[in-house]
């Protein structure tokens, strides 16, 4: 755990470039050790997390098989079967006040550490980030099968990475993950409006009406078939429905994905 920032003072603006570019050189200053380390003990995923415990720091994780391993206090992929070969929470005395960028926190452990075959990813953060950011930070993982996420939908989220992965087929849009298989959700919340939103968009329109916003729900629908046309079908999508006023459309929505 490494802390940074100054006790009793709240930090300004200018303190979080400092914040940042002290992290950064951390990582590289490990670098060494670590691929020393993953000789022996290959790195098969990485997980990265922005405000971190309700924003009172970032962390990032550097994970490894060890088959019989469970961990209580993880959620998702990272909690069975997995060792840590690093594991480092950055905070602040002044508690919610570090600020990284997320991107720039990923690029960097992925370049010095040399992270080109890692398995697994996990994403957790609370601000959207540009998608051309998000291509360019993600686009070169071709060996990735399973992605970790937060809540969905979540409004940080839907901006941002999820955009990338189940945007619509544009022209000279990347397939990033095209090895993808599973996609695993911290919650997941269906509720009734969600389940009206998607009936809505699947109605035929009316002569001069605008087609509808797409919904979170219609989004990934929408997304998942076209991953299935590029060659990327994804088997496996797991969340435990956390939020549902409707049991009954969460069923019929999960029966959607399936198909």
């Amino acid at each position: 755990s490494a802390t940074w920032g100054r006790p009793h003072i709240t930090p300004g603006p200018e303190d979080f470039a400092g914040h940042e570019t002290s992290i950064l050189k951390f990582i590289t200053a490990l670098a060494p050790h670590v691929r020393a380390a993953s000789v022996l003990r290959p790195i098969s995923g990485l997980g990265v997390y922005d405000d971190f415990q309700d924003g009172d720091g970032t962390r990032y994780i550097l994970a490894t098989h060890n088959p019989g391993a469970h961990f209580d206090d993880e959620t998702g992929p990272f909690a069975r079967d997995t060792d840590f070969l690093l594991n480092v929470s950055v905070t602040s005395p002044a508690s919610s006040h570090v600020h990284i960028d997320m991107l720039n926190l990923f690029q960097r452990v992925v370049s010095d550490y040399h992270l080109d075959a890692i398995e697994i990813i996990e994403i957790i953060n609370s601000r959207p980030y540009e998608k051309s950011r998000i291509i360019e930070a993600l686009q070169s993982h071709s060996t990735v099968h399973t992605l970790v996420l937060d809540a969905f939908p979540d409004i940080a989220q839907v901006p941002g990475i999820w955009n990338v992965l189940f945007a619509p087929d544009l022209p000279g849009h990347p397939l990033i993950f095209p090895n993808l298989h599973t996609i695993w959700v911290i919650e997941a919340a269906y509720l009734k409006a969600d389940e009206e939103e998607l009936e809505a968009a699947r109605q035929p329109l009316a002569e001069g009406q605008a087609p509808p916003a797409p919904t979170p729900w219609s989004q990934l629908l929408t997304g998942l078939y076209i991953r299935c046309q590029r060659g990327a079908r994804l088997r496996h999508f797991i969340a435990p429905w956390g939020q549902t006023d409707d049991e009954d459309a969460t069923k019929r929505f999960i029966t959607r994905l399936e198909t």
